[in-house]
């Protein structure tokens, strides 16, 4: 008899998150060079996030800003590597392309979306992903990179609906604060508007 590894149980049956009380195996996967250069220290990225929490979530608010603040930054997250990427997807979204050669697909895009794809093949699963594969969508609408932002924007939708976060999800896997179960209803929400603008 053939044993079945937990993202394919998973996938089976999404109950087992929701419901189950099961932690998703976490591999050891550290956060390349490249990534810890375009994001920067610390303060680079309280500066970003200061940029982001005015201009873009004025709009589109599904990252909760006292989370953000009070967990995302804490020094010894900095090492995670879903941090890591959704700190780059900030940046890339709140930084302005540069002028010359003028091309959305920037060495910054290039490594998030890299990234992206190797944290999801690991088998690494979590809202910041998430919420990291929503800013990429939004950075491929903004700039009409197509058919990526429309593949992003149903990449999410799956990845909402695995975790246990859509219109007809209530219960979750674990007990959540009214912060995180607001912000988990956000992410649908910006998942909804996206699919409908892309």
């Amino acid at each position: 008899m053939q044993t079945v590894d937990f993202p394919t149980l998973l996938f089976l049956d999404p109950r087992v998150l929701q419901y189950g009380q099961v932690d998703i195996p976490r591999p050891a996967i550290l956060v390349p060079p490249i990534i810890t250069q375009l994001v920067g220290d610390l303060n680079e990225v309280r500066s970003t996030a200061s940029r982001f929490y005015e201009t873009v979530h004025t709009w589109i608010p599904f990252i909760s800003k006292r989370r953000f603040y009070d967990h995302h930054l804490q020094p010894s997250n900095q090492s995670r590597p879903e941090l890591a990427l959704l700190f780059l997807c900030i940046k890339l979204v709140t930084d302005p392309p540069p002028e010359s050669p003028q091309s959305p697909q920037t060495r910054a895009y290039y490594a998030a979306k890299h990234f992206h794809v190797e944290l999801e093949n690991s088998g690494i699963f979590s809202v910041q992903i998430l919420q990291a594969g929503i800013l990429l969508s939004i950075y491929e609408l903004g700039h009409a990179i197509y058919p990526a932002a429309f593949l992003s924007i149903g990449a999410c939708a799956r990845g909402a609906y695995a975790l246990g976060i859509n219109s007809n999800s209530i219960l979750t896997r674990k007990a959540l604060t009214l912060v995180e179960v607001e912000e988990r209803r956000r992410i649908w929400w910006a998942i909804v508007v996206l699919d409908r603008f892309g």
